[in-house]
């Protein structure tokens, strides 16, 4: 690791760049990587989403697709202000050619919930975006979501940088 950053897994709406940085801005896209013995899931109730979000559970033989990010130390603070439902876990995440990265990322407790159309839009998009294996998008299109019709100004705010971006590719 380069002195004065750190690595963040991130698998849920932190997988989206323009998601990441809203608050995190010194974030570079490192690598997709691959969380072993862990499944994805749902938990909680967001007051910023409308319904749960995303985290990982401990499960044998299972696991969670998601993107390394190299962001500097003075952002960790940040990002943990913005993770603040969350609780900060190290872990070892398996990069292309079976390399180990030793990654920061956050796990939610709570029960199981659906989450709001539009958070999980935010979680699959991220998915496309950075190319996460074709199966896995498929399973995180596969959650039922709450069916949640109101305005979520992150939501709107997200993905009016998402087009902007796609027009300017």
């Amino acid at each position: 690791m380069t002195s004065g950053t750190f690595l963040y897994f991130a698998y849920g709406s932190n997988l989206l760049r323009e998601r990441l940085l809203i608050h995190n801005p010194s974030a570079v896209f490192e690598c997709v990587a691959r969380l072993d013995d862990y499944c994805f899931g749902f938990c909680g109730e967001s007051r910023l989403w409308h319904g749960g979000v995303a985290t990982i559970f401990k499960r044998p033989g299972r696991h969670v697709w998601g993107v390394v990010w190299r962001l500097n130390m003075a952002d960790r603070d940040i990002l943990d202000w913005q993770e603040s439902t969350y609780n900060p876990k190290e872990v070892g995440v398996v990069a292309i050619g079976d390399r180990v990265l030793r990654c920061r990322t956050y796990v939610r407790r709570g029960h199981s919930s659906k989450p709001s159309p539009q958070y999980k839009n935010v979680v699959v998009t991220g998915a496309e975006q950075n190319r996460l294996p074709e199966e896995y998008i498929q399973s995180l299109r596969s959650f039922t979501d709450n069916g949640f019709q109101g305005d979520i100004p992150v939501y709107s705010q997200i993905m009016k940088e998402v087009r902007q971006q796609n027009v300017c590719v």
